[in-house]
């Protein structure tokens, strides 16, 4: 929580980094997305 000017990436893993691996696992099926069509 004092970490703020670190960026956003210490807020998503703030929540026990469940934050941050769903962004990851959402970008990762966006480029999927992207790749297949």
């Amino acid at each position: 929580m004092y970490h703020k000017y670190k960026g956003g990436i210490i807020m998503t893993t703030g929540v026990g980094g469940y934050g941050y691996s769903f962004v990851l696992v959402l970008f990762i099926l966006l480029v999927i997305v992207i790749g297949w069509c």
